[in-house]
């Protein structure tokens, strides 16, 4: 049995860095198949963490990919070039992470292939199948055909009991993102921050970028932050071109308050958080990281699957205007209480894929 990574995204490689070079060090032989959906970014995080370059590329792409109808052409001509390419064979294992389309690749390809499949990260709910969408679609197809779930709490594991699927349940009891922090911000960087206080803006999920009434609600509270905070707003393609689309990146651009990036690799980015007064956003992995940093994030969704940091350093906004007003008033007292000590998940995770193997 061999042991085989369909990964695809910037977030996806981050949370199993820790587990890669945890098999390199132990010299357990494994192959990454890499989807192509973030190309740069993987190069550069590849780089930065000294991690092997991918053993299969099923796409290259200079962009990140921009429209629904993009991503779906994309994901079909990965599907077929894994199916043709003989990745893997009969009874291998293939892990897959999180609630990505690559996710969904991974986990289609391991089941035409007969392959038993590795969920890490699995078992997380909102309990609405459209929010998010179409991360809590994918995350309950994916625990429903995987041998083995990952799960990072008790709650994530009590919601794969529940829907009593036939699969092995490993509670490794925190997330591997905690891995990459670490070996993020050991790391010595020359980054300007700013001297001013500032926030952190990011807007990439495609739930809040291609929905009218959640795009005008998210714009709204970007206004409402930069009336009160220099703020540096990070822009994706995607981001980028819907913004730019109805207008709004223009009016952005002008604001002096609002300073503009495209980019930032993530051990720039760690150090970045680390000293900003608060993030807003709409990203579930940045609720994680903000988690383990004790950093005050404002929540920019209507619900989470997320149970970290809620009650502590997060305040889900539920894109209401109060909600954001009663965040800016008290962002500073909001802080997890408790200190964190957990061993590695990362090495967890990997002391059961080895047992697994060596049955």
């Amino acid at each position: 049995m061999k042991i085989h990574f369909v990964l695809g995204t910037k977030a996806e490689l981050i949370k199993m860095v820790g587990i890669l070079k945890e098999l390199d060090k132990r010299k357990i032989p494994y192959s990454f198949i890499h989807t192509g959906q973030h190309t740069k970014a993987t190069v550069d995080l590849i780089k930065d963490f000294g991690i092997k370059f991918p053993h299969k590329w099923l796409t290259q792409r200079s962009n990140d990919l921009e429209t629904p109808l993009e991503a779906l052409t994309w994901a079909i001509k990965c599907v077929l070039k894994g199916r043709r390419s003989k990745l893997f064979k009969k009874g291998d294992l293939v892990v897959v992470h999180g609630d990505t389309e690559s996710t969904l690749i991974g986990t289609i390809l391991a089941k035409l292939y007969g392959c038993e499949l590795v969920h890490i990260e699995g078992g997380l709910r909102s309990f609405d199948i459209f929010n998010p969408f179409a991360e809590e679609i994918i995350r309950r197809i994916t625990d429903r055909f995987s041998s083995y779930v990952f799960c990072t709490s008790e709650w994530s594991c009590s919601n794969i009991i529940k829907e009593k699927l036939k699969t092995k349940i490993i509670n490794i009891r925190a997330n591997t993102v905690i891995d990459a922090i670490s070996l993020a911000t050991n790391k010595n960087r020359d980054l300007k921050i700013p001297k001013k206080k500032y926030a952190i803006l990011m807007l990439h999920r495609k739930e809040t970028l291609y929905v009218e009434e959640k795009l005008k609600k998210a714009l709204k509270i970007l206004k409402k932050i930069t009336e009160s905070i220099d703020t540096i707003l990070i822009l994706s393609k995607k981001s980028e071109y819907v913004l730019k689309k109805v207008g709004a990146l223009e009016e952005l651009k002008k604001n002096p308050k609002v300073l503009i990036k495209y980019y930032y690799d993530y051990p720039d980015f760690m150090h970045l958080v680390d000293k900003c007064e608060f993030i807003a956003a709409d990203s579930g992995g940045l609720q994680e990281e903000t988690y383990f940093l004790n950093k005050p994030y404002l929540i920019l969704r209507e619900k989470t699957e997320r149970k970290e940091g809620l009650g502590a350093n997060s305040l889900l906004s539920k894109m209401k205007i109060k909600n954001v007003d009663y965040f800016l008033e008290n962002y500073s007292t909001l802080k997890r209480k408790d200190k964190i000590k957990f061993k590695s998940p990362s090495k967890i995770t990997v002391d059961y894929l080895q047992k697994i193997i060596e049955k």
